[in-house]
């Protein structure tokens, strides 16, 4: 994967780690090296974890990014978190991971969870706000997908370009000087072939693109050898 990653001209790779106290490292230490070979930084994603508390996820969270300190050049704090907790259960974690975070590696990007790209996620990222959350974060998230194309209006919003530019009119509602990182999207080849798929995601990327306000943009891609790693 590095490799190809490498011969499409990729710079930024996503990748997952789950909270286990027990967790082997080793695939990931080998991924992490494999991408800096090519020159490719990474975001990684601090999966959620059903009844885990602020303290435990401190914990974790220091423990991750002193071992990748320098390595990792960017943390995404939890995955649609806007499925499992309310914006004011999210705004604890993500305070408690940016601070830690920073105090360990203070040019490491914090990214707000990617949220869905339905119409309610700007009462998310405005509840998150309110809640004193805008402090906690450099960039905002959000997965923009579509089931058919990128220009498709649907989840009661709008094409994929209207879900990033909701994610801009709340933070700008907010004071603005933050981006936005698309850091999922994408289309199932079995759903609608390979040929399609490339169709699709060419357009996807330069579509967002054309958002000022995108920094980054990044597709899915499923699970591979135990780690995630998206493009």
């Amino acid at each position: 994967l590095a490799d190809l990653l490498g011969e499409t001209g990729a710079n930024w790779t996503r990748m997952e780690i789950p909270y286990d106290l027990l967790y082997d490292f080793s695939l990931l230490d080998k991924a992490v090296d494999k991408a800096a070979a090519k020159d490719s930084k990474i975001l990684l994603l601090f999966a959620h974890k059903d009844g885990l508390t602020t303290d435990q996820f401190d914990f974790w969270v220091d423990t991750v990014a002193n071992r990748y300190k320098g390595k990792i050049a960017a943390y995404e704090i939890f995955n649609e978190i806007d499925n499992t907790l309310s914006a004011s259960q999210y705004k604890p974690f993500l305070e408690k991971a940016y601070n830690k975070i920073k105090a360990i590696d203070s040019s490491a990007t914090v990214v707000a969870s990617g949220l869905t790209g339905r119409k309610e996620a700007i009462n998310y990222w405005n509840a998150l706000y309110d809640a004193g959350g805008g402090k906690f974060f450099d960039v905002l998230g959000i997965h923009p997908y579509r089931t058919s194309s990128p220009e498709t209006k649907e989840f009661n919003n709008g094409s994929q370009v209207d879900s990033i530019n909701q994610a801009v009119a709340s933070i700008n509602a907010h004071g603005g000087d933050k981006k936005v990182w698309v850091t999922e999207f994408g289309w199932q080849s079995g759903s609608v072939g390979e040929s399609s798929q490339g169709n699709l995601l060419a357009r996807g990327f330069l579509l967002s693109a054309t958002v000022a306000e995108v920094d980054n943009i990044i597709a899915y891609r499923p699970l591979k050898d135990g780690v995630i790693a998206d493009y």
